[in-house]
């Protein structure tokens, strides 16, 4: 690993905390690569500049999130071995959140981690129209894991899906209940590392020459990373650390989709 500018908080020492558990979930199956990941929260590889006949081909950079106007390609974030959730309500646990009937979801400058949180609340999530996905988000759909608000006229809206649902509470539980259900199933994580992996595996089938090791790389593993942590830092490590290779192959990946049945996803 080579370090290039030093990350936001933690970031980016989770994120390599991630990839080796990964390495240790299934040793020896994922193939040797090189990729650079971006930290920061904004995608920056711009389709518009990767377009027309003359056109390069954009460069590959991972990161946590993109857009309809970006290439970057979407990682899990850090915070599914750090668990930001303790860090972001230190003066009441993750569960005394969960206690409201609707629940809303806004991007600040960029996607935020928090989303995760919200829908596995079991409440109806508004969500403010979204620009940004992350790994998971295109999963979801409207009106069946979370009710969709305008983001030009946010309060008549807020206050028309609030009614709605006091008047609707049978349908507003049902939303609730298969947001909740989605995120513990969708993100337990077998299926965090079952991405990871086929991520990785699919991108190494890409590359068009032999991964070497950097001149000012470093080499990590686990032992490395956690021995030397401290507080809070070395008791998310120990918490989320692979203790044995799986005894299962990750989960498979369903057939590419045909250019007719693409077709017809995209028109519906």
């Amino acid at each position: 690993m080579e370090r290039y500018h030093r990350a936001f908080q933690p970031r980016d020492v989770f994120t390599l905390w991630g990839i080796l558990q990964l390495l240790r979930k299934y040793p020896g199956k994922v193939p040797d690569l090189e990729l650079m990941f971006d930290c920061v929260d904004w995608p920056v590889i711009k389709s518009s500049d990767y377009a027309g006949p003359n056109a390069s081909v954009p460069p590959p950079l991972f990161r946590y999130c993109a857009d309809d106007e970006t290439l970057d390609i979407v990682f899990p974030d850090w915070s599914f071995w750090e668990w930001e959730s303790k860090q972001g309500y230190k003066q009441s646990d993750l569960a005394s959140q969960c206690t409201h009937r609707f629940k809303i979801y806004i991007e600040g400058s960029a996607w935020s981690v928090s989303e995760k949180y919200i829908l596995a609340c079991d409440s109806v999530t508004l969500l403010i129209k979204l620009r940004y996905y992350d790994f998971f988000t295109r999963g979801l759909m409207a009106m069946h894991h979370y009710w969709s608000t305008n983001d030009v006229d946010k309060c008549r809206s807020i206050k028309y899906a609030v009614d709605w649902g006091n008047n609707n509470t049978q349908k507003a539980h049902a939303i609730g209940k298969a947001a909740s259900e989605f995120i513990h199933r969708e993100l337990k994580m077998d299926s965090v590392y079952g991405y990871m992996f086929h991520l990785l595996n699919e991108y190494a089938k890409l590359l068009r020459f032999k991964p070497e090791v950097p001149k000012n790389a470093v080499e990590l593993c686990s032992e490395s990373m956690a021995c030397p942590a401290k507080g809070l830092e070395k008791k998310f490590m120990m918490e989320s650390l692979v203790k044995s290779p799986s005894d299962t192959s990750p989960c498979r990946m369903p057939p590419p989709y045909d250019p007719a049945s693409l077709h017809t996803m995209l028109r519906t």
